[in-house]
Protein backbone atom coordinates (compact mmCIF):
# COMPACT_ATOMS: atom_id res chain seq x y z
CA UNK A 1 0.00 0.00 0.00
CA UNK A 2 1.40 3.40 -1.01
CA UNK A 3 2.02 5.84 1.84
CA UNK A 4 0.87 9.52 1.16
CA UNK A 5 1.51 12.20 3.56
CA UNK A 6 -1.24 15.28 4.69
CA UNK A 7 0.24 18.29 3.15
CA UNK A 8 -0.22 20.76 5.82
CA UNK A 9 1.20 18.37 8.59
CA UNK A 10 4.45 18.66 6.63
CA UNK A 11 6.48 21.61 6.56
CA UNK A 12 8.36 20.54 3.82
CA UNK A 13 5.54 20.74 1.25
CA UNK A 14 3.80 23.91 2.61
CA UNK A 15 5.06 25.53 -0.30
CA UNK A 16 3.82 23.17 -2.61
CA UNK A 17 1.09 23.93 -4.71
CA UNK A 18 -1.52 22.30 -7.28
CA UNK A 19 -1.14 22.97 -11.25
CA UNK A 20 -4.11 25.07 -10.66
CA UNK A 21 -2.58 27.22 -7.57
CA UNK A 22 0.15 27.26 -9.80
CA UNK A 23 -1.58 28.85 -12.59
CA UNK A 24 -3.66 31.52 -10.79
CA UNK A 25 -0.65 32.80 -9.86
CA UNK A 26 1.37 33.39 -13.31
CA UNK A 27 3.15 29.51 -13.38
CA UNK A 28 3.17 26.74 -15.11
CA UNK A 29 4.17 23.15 -14.60
CA UNK A 30 7.67 22.19 -16.29
CA UNK A 31 7.59 19.30 -18.60
CA UNK A 32 10.00 17.29 -16.61
CA UNK A 33 8.03 17.60 -13.16
CA UNK A 34 6.46 14.94 -11.59
CA UNK A 35 5.03 16.50 -8.24
CA UNK A 36 4.27 14.37 -5.17
CA UNK A 37 0.58 13.00 -4.45
CA UNK A 38 -0.30 14.23 -1.06
CA UNK A 39 -4.04 14.51 0.38
CA UNK A 40 -5.72 17.50 0.91
CA UNK A 41 -6.27 18.02 4.33
CA UNK A 42 -6.20 15.49 7.46
CA UNK A 43 -10.21 14.08 6.24
CA UNK A 44 -8.21 12.35 3.79
CA UNK A 45 -11.35 12.72 0.74
CA UNK A 46 -9.03 14.16 -1.95
CA UNK A 47 -5.42 13.68 -2.97
CA UNK A 48 -4.11 15.89 -5.74
CA UNK A 49 -0.01 16.45 -7.15
CA UNK A 50 1.60 19.29 -5.41
CA UNK A 51 4.47 20.91 -7.33
CA UNK A 52 7.55 22.78 -5.87
CA UNK A 53 8.49 26.07 -7.33
CA UNK A 54 11.53 24.28 -8.71
CA UNK A 55 9.34 22.29 -11.02
CA UNK A 56 7.47 25.46 -12.02
CA UNK A 57 8.25 28.09 -14.65
CA UNK A 58 6.56 32.21 -15.11
CA UNK A 59 4.16 31.89 -17.64
CA UNK A 60 4.78 34.48 -20.75
CA UNK A 61 1.80 37.22 -20.84
CA UNK A 62 0.33 36.28 -23.50
CA UNK A 63 -0.29 32.45 -21.86
CA UNK A 64 -1.26 34.04 -18.67
CA UNK A 65 -4.30 36.09 -20.17
CA UNK A 66 -4.80 32.83 -22.11
CA UNK A 67 -5.16 30.70 -19.13
CA UNK A 68 -7.72 33.94 -17.22
CA UNK A 69 -9.53 33.36 -20.76
CA UNK A 70 -10.07 29.89 -20.32
CA UNK A 71 -11.05 29.92 -16.76
CA UNK A 72 -13.42 32.74 -16.86
CA UNK A 73 -14.73 30.95 -19.58
CA UNK A 74 -15.05 27.55 -17.23
CA UNK A 75 -16.45 29.76 -14.78
CA UNK A 76 -19.13 30.74 -16.46
CA UNK A 77 -20.41 28.08 -17.66
CA UNK A 78 -20.18 26.53 -14.18
CA UNK A 79 -22.19 29.68 -13.40
CA UNK A 80 -24.88 28.75 -15.89
CA UNK A 81 -25.23 25.15 -14.78
CA UNK A 82 -25.48 26.65 -11.48
CA UNK A 83 -28.07 28.83 -11.93
CA UNK A 84 -30.09 26.60 -14.72
CA UNK A 85 -30.41 23.91 -11.66
CA UNK A 86 -31.56 26.44 -9.27
CA UNK A 87 -34.09 27.83 -11.12
CA UNK A 88 -35.47 24.97 -11.94
CA UNK A 89 -35.53 23.46 -8.32
CA UNK A 90 -37.02 26.90 -7.29
CA UNK A 91 -39.60 26.37 -10.66
CA UNK A 92 -40.48 22.72 -8.61
CA UNK A 93 -40.82 23.94 -5.72
CA UNK A 94 -42.90 26.63 -6.18
CA UNK A 95 -45.15 24.24 -8.29
CA UNK A 96 -44.96 21.68 -5.29
CA UNK A 97 -46.10 24.20 -2.78
CA UNK A 98 -48.79 25.41 -5.38
CA UNK A 99 -50.33 22.17 -5.76
CA UNK A 100 -49.62 20.50 -1.92
CA UNK A 101 -47.35 18.35 -3.91
CA UNK A 102 -50.27 15.52 -5.22
CA UNK A 103 -49.10 15.78 -8.83
CA UNK A 104 -50.66 14.00 -12.12
CA UNK A 105 -47.52 12.22 -13.80
CA UNK A 106 -47.64 14.14 -16.85
CA UNK A 107 -47.19 17.55 -14.01
CA UNK A 108 -44.44 14.92 -12.13
CA UNK A 109 -42.67 14.35 -15.59
CA UNK A 110 -43.44 18.14 -17.15
CA UNK A 111 -42.89 20.46 -13.72
CA UNK A 112 -40.40 18.01 -12.11
CA UNK A 113 -38.65 16.07 -14.14
CA UNK A 114 -40.03 13.47 -11.70
CA UNK A 115 -41.27 9.66 -12.54
CA UNK A 116 -43.43 7.64 -11.16
CA UNK A 117 -42.63 4.77 -9.54
CA UNK A 118 -43.85 1.69 -10.50
CA UNK A 119 -45.75 0.45 -7.75
CA UNK A 120 -47.16 3.88 -6.18
CA UNK A 121 -50.68 4.02 -5.61
CA UNK A 122 -52.83 6.82 -7.53
CA UNK A 123 -55.48 9.05 -5.54
CA UNK A 124 -58.32 9.79 -7.65
CA UNK A 125 -59.57 12.97 -6.87
CA UNK A 126 -63.75 12.70 -6.98
CA UNK A 127 -63.74 16.68 -8.35
CA UNK A 128 -62.05 16.27 -11.43
CA UNK A 129 -61.79 12.72 -11.77
CA UNK A 130 -57.70 12.68 -12.72
CA UNK A 131 -55.30 10.72 -10.19
CA UNK A 132 -52.72 12.10 -8.05
CA UNK A 133 -49.51 11.14 -6.95
CA UNK A 134 -47.08 12.19 -3.92
CA UNK A 135 -43.87 13.21 -4.36
CA UNK A 136 -43.04 10.30 -2.19
CA UNK A 137 -43.70 8.02 -5.08
CA UNK A 138 -41.51 9.53 -7.57
CA UNK A 139 -38.27 9.94 -8.76
CA UNK A 140 -35.85 12.05 -10.54
CA UNK A 141 -34.98 11.43 -13.83
CA UNK A 142 -31.97 12.06 -16.27
CA UNK A 143 -33.02 14.21 -19.08
CA UNK A 144 -32.67 11.08 -22.00
CA UNK A 145 -35.23 9.71 -19.50
CA UNK A 146 -37.57 12.97 -19.81
CA UNK A 147 -37.29 12.57 -23.22
CA UNK A 148 -38.22 9.19 -23.79
CA UNK A 149 -41.65 9.43 -21.50
CA UNK A 150 -42.51 12.95 -23.21
CA UNK A 151 -42.46 11.07 -26.72
CA UNK A 152 -44.47 8.12 -24.84
CA UNK A 153 -47.16 10.84 -23.76
CA UNK A 154 -47.61 12.42 -27.23
CA UNK A 155 -47.61 9.53 -29.25
CA UNK A 156 -50.43 8.20 -26.64
CA UNK A 157 -52.27 11.83 -26.03
CA UNK A 158 -50.93 14.21 -28.09
CA UNK A 159 -50.24 17.82 -26.80
CA UNK A 160 -47.70 18.34 -24.61
CA UNK A 161 -46.64 22.09 -23.80
CA UNK A 162 -51.23 22.59 -23.42
CA UNK A 163 -53.46 19.93 -22.75
CA UNK A 164 -57.14 20.03 -24.05
CA UNK A 165 -58.76 19.14 -20.35
CA UNK A 166 -62.46 18.99 -21.77
CA UNK A 167 -61.18 16.40 -24.62
CA UNK A 168 -58.16 14.06 -23.65
CA UNK A 169 -58.66 10.89 -22.29
CA UNK A 170 -55.90 10.95 -20.00
CA UNK A 171 -56.45 10.97 -16.62
CA UNK A 172 -53.50 11.50 -14.33
CA UNK A 173 -52.30 8.03 -14.45
CA UNK A 174 -48.71 7.15 -15.97
CA UNK A 175 -48.69 5.92 -19.17
CA UNK A 176 -45.53 4.18 -19.02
Amino acid sequence: MKHIKVKNYHEEYKDYKTEKQWAKIGFKIKDNATGVELWQNQFCNSTFIYYSENEVVKMSDSEFELYKKERNKENYEKYKIRKKEKEKEEKREAYLKAYNTLLTSWQWLYHCHREVLENAEPILNDDNNFYYYRETETIEISEERFEELKLMYVEKYGGWEKIDLENTIYNGKKWY
